[in-house]
């Protein structure tokens, strides 16, 4: 049997079916409109760099609010970001590769569109490269017939990044 018929034949199955289906559909409207959250009304946006003013792509940009939640982006291949945020109170963290972690907290009010440059430092716990080298190292280099010994002053430790090997270190 159809369920049109049943309802046309039983008007209190109907009855009963109708009002049910009434409920859920309010229920569940209810449901969704106590989880809508209210719109983003503020924005930030601005630039990553190092220290040349170089953008930094890949950049992750989060605001961390002290109700738990994390708004996050990434940079561009400029080092450029935006993202609309609701007002309230952040922890701005700027993380890169290679960089030492940048870290402020902000404010943004209702409207607000908030512009800020920051810049990264080289190092961090993301270090690209870092190079040692154990001290004393002694060369010998036959020179014509006799032998010379070089004593060889050790590196520090050195911290690189890719984007700042334009020229190869040089050992004075």
């Amino acid at each position: 049997m159809r369920l049109a018929a049943l309802f046309h034949h039983t008007p209190k199955v109907g009855t009963c079916l109708g009002a049910l289906a009434l409920t859920f559909a309010i229920a569940t409207t209810q449901a969704q409109s106590q989880f809508t959250p209210p719109p983003k009304t503020s924005a930030i946006a601005g630039t990553v760099t190092d220290t040349t003013n170089t953008g930094i792509p890949e950049a992750t940009v989060s605001l961390k609010a002290a109700e738990g939640f994390t708004l996050e982006t990434k940079t561009d291949i400029y080092g450029r970001f935006a993202m609309d945020a609701w007002p309230g109170e952040y922890t701005l963290n700027i993380s890169a590769r290679g960089f030492e972690t940048f870290s402020e907290p902000i404010s943004l009010a209702t409207a607000t569109n908030l512009t800020k440059h920051s810049v990264l430092l080289i190092g961090g716990s993301g270090c690209g490269v870092c190079i040692t080298i154990e001290p004393p190292i002694e060369l010998e280099i036959p020179i014509n017939p006799f032998t010379a010994t070089l004593p060889l002053k050790p590196l520090p430790p050195l911290k690189l990044h890719p984007r700042n090997l334009k020229k190869s270190p040089t050992v004075t």
